[in-house]
């Protein structure tokens, strides 16, 4: 594989709109003319035994349903990483663990 993806399940607060949707924030503002898009993301892979360490980040953008997907080298493949997110209103979230990253990983923070 040319790169890692990590999926996402997120949710921002002061866009959820119930039913397990967020409002299309980027779509609304005439930014996106996708009418899925709600905003922006940073995804941070921090160092597992060092986390004040970032090591990459990438952007990406969360969908209404709550899902991003964010690449990464595939030189990060079979690392183990706190995966940090961070939006512009939002409190950065980290994952509650270390997590090991395969070619296509899932983490969910949400549930």
């Amino acid at each position: 594989a040319c790169v890692l993806s990590l999926n996402l399940s997120v949710m921002l607060e002061g866009y959820y709109n119930g039913g397990s949707t967020m409002h299309s924030v980027l779509n609304n503002a005439g930014i996106s003319s996708n009418p899925n898009h709600t905003d922006s993301l940073i995804v941070e892979l921090r160092d597992a035994m060092s986390p004040e360490t970032i090591l990459t980040t990438a952007s990406t953008i969360v969908n209404s349903t709550g899902l991003a997907t964010v690449t990464f080298p595939p030189s990060f493949n079979g690392g183990t990483y706190y995966i940090v997110v961070r939006h512009r209103n939002s409190v950065a979230t980290w994952s509650k663990n270390p997590v090991t990253l395969g070619p296509v990983t899932n983490y969910d923070f949400i549930h």
